[in-house]
């Protein structure tokens, strides 16, 4: 996949860690790492294939459904600066699954399958997955530094 875009006749894209003419990018990828991946799975390095399936796993039906589903953020309205000082506005706190309920540019059809979505997940037995995955996680971790460690 990573070819196909090198090697594209039109305009071949270059991969790159920051974004254009932003060379202090790299920080703010750092923050969110430590929200998204830091704060769920710490600084363990993740070396088998199994412990990374298993993390892609809870990204895609446990940790992302949590995050957008029951999980409400402050959003950043506007910000303005007095001098040295700034003051910042936040919305109200909402998920995004609300806020996206609330646009007028999203159809009706992908609300209507979002809703039902939301009707079939508990939050409780999401966070119960997600524990006993990570608990697995942790398993995994402590089995390949023990074999480290022997070799």
């Amino acid at each position: 996949m990573v070819n196909a875009f090198r090697t594209r006749r039109k305009k071949p894209v270059e991969l790159k860690r920051s974004r254009e003419k932003r060379k202090n990018d790299q920080c703010y990828i750092e923050q969110k790492n430590n929200v998204f991946v830091r704060g769920l799975l710490g600084y363990e390095r993740i070396e088998t294939q199994a412990a990374v399936d298993l993390v892609n796993d809870i990204y895609r039906d446990d940790w992302s459904k949590l995050f957008n589903y029951f999980y409400p953020q402050m959003k950043l309205i506007e910000k303005d600066r007095y001098g040295a000082k700034q003051r910042k506005k936040y919305d109200k706190p909402k998920t995004p699954y609300h806020r996206l309920m609330l646009s007028k540019h999203v159809p009706k059809e992908i609300k209507k399958s979002l809703w039902r979505e939301m009707q079939s997940l508990d939050p409780i037995a999401l966070t119960q997955r997600l524990n006993q995955k990570m608990n697995l996680i942790k398993e995994m971790l402590k089995s390949t530094e023990n074999k480290v460690k022997v070799s």
